[in-house]
């Protein structure tokens, strides 16, 4: 059900999303991996112009590496929120684990529902339970 709708932790940053997400992708390099303290951080990607702050702008604070996108996120209790990349401005990744209900999915057809990004690390093969192979990120350096 549309708008889409979710923040932080503490409530203090607001977002909506007016119209369907476009895709969903996760990101398995180190640097996200430090960044969520997970092995694969999840995100959705909104279409162009549909992804807006509604409360707590002020709250915000972002991390700009030098070589990477944007990580934005609450500065009063540290959610991550969202990542931008102004090279690429059109193109938002909301984390997730943000939203205050399931988002709904999969993406439309012919979107990649999980893509994965660069990593310097290979990724292994875990054997799960009957046989199941389960993709999962190596943590070796």
């Amino acid at each position: 059900m549309l708008p889409l709708t979710g923040g932080c932790n503490c409530g203090a940053v607001r977002y909506e999303v007016s119209a369907p997400l476009v895709r969903a992708s996760y990101c398995h390099c180190k640097r996200c991996q430090r960044r969520s303290g997970a092995a694969a951080s999840a995100q959705a990607h909104p279409a162009p112009g549909t992804f807006r702050i509604v409360a707590g702008e002020d709250a915000l604070r972002v991390w700009k590496p030098s070589d990477g996108g944007e990580k934005w996120f609450c500065g009063e209790c540290g959610s991550a929120i969202f990542g931008s990349n102004p090279s690429h401005p059109e193109s938002i990744g909301i984390r997730m684990g943000t939203f205050d209900d399931d988002p709904g999915g999969p993406p439309p057809s012919g979107s990649s529902a999980f893509m994965e990004a660069r990593s310097r690390n290979p990724l292994w093969w875990n054997q799960a339970g009957g046989g199941n192979r389960t993709r999962v990120a190596s943590l070796e350096g």
